[in-house]
């Protein structure tokens, strides 16, 4: 496990939104479109130490659609 990191910003890959979900969970639940998807390299788009920090990378990324997001 990563030191310091509890959550992961991932992208669902039907609908493209962002969500948060806990470091270490397998499988996540889109909120917006309901898929239910593995949580691996290819869908995580950021790290955060805690849910604020999640959040908070998720409404910048949404505030600007036109960025590339780094893969980490």
């Amino acid at each position: 496990m990563l030191k310091g990191v509890k959550y992961l910003v991932v992208r669902c890959p039907r609908c493209s939104m962002l969500s948060a979900v806990r470091l270490g969970s397998s499988r996540h639940q889109c909120p917006y479109c309901g898929l239910v998807f593995t949580v691996d390299e290819s869908t995580i788009v950021a790290k955060a130490n805690n849910g604020r920090e999640a959040r908070e990378i998720i409404l910048r990324l949404s505030a600007s659609p036109g960025k590339h997001v780094k893969r980490l």
